[in-house]
């Protein structure tokens, strides 16, 4: 049995989101950063621990923390994908991060009118 799914319609709000500052997204970065290298992350698998003591990482094999090193976590987010796509049950409805961040100022929107309402 197949059921119609009619296509999403996207709407295209006037409203230019930014929830964050650029220096609060610096200031989010190097914390995390700072945090990653000095306090570490507690890994208990062995073969994660093994590959970041192959990858330069401060590994303390008793404890399993992983002191990780700012230039290492840089390298790695430097061949990372800069963005991913949600995918739905067909690809017809696959959300691109455009469209999540289109999502999110429909729902901000009607929380608006809903409060608007309230008044």
């Amino acid at each position: 049995m197949t059921s119609y799914t009619p296509d999403l319609k996207p709407v295209i709000l006037g409203h230019k989101l930014e929830v964050l500052t650029p220096g609060d997204l610096e200031y989010i970065k190097g914390s995390t950063l700072r945090l990653l290298e000095e306090v570490g992350v507690h890994f208990p698998l062995q073969s994660a621990l093994a590959i970041f003591s192959d990858h330069g990482a401060k590994v303390d094999m008793d404890t399993q923390i992983v002191c990780i090193p700012a230039s290492l976590v840089e390298k790695a987010m430097s061949t990372a994908p800069r963005s991913c796509v949600r995918a739905g049950r067909e690809e017809r409805f696959d959300l691109l991060p455009d469209d999540v961040l289109k999502e999110l100022e429909i729902i901000l929107a009607t929380a608006d009118k809903g409060a608007e309402r309230l008044h």
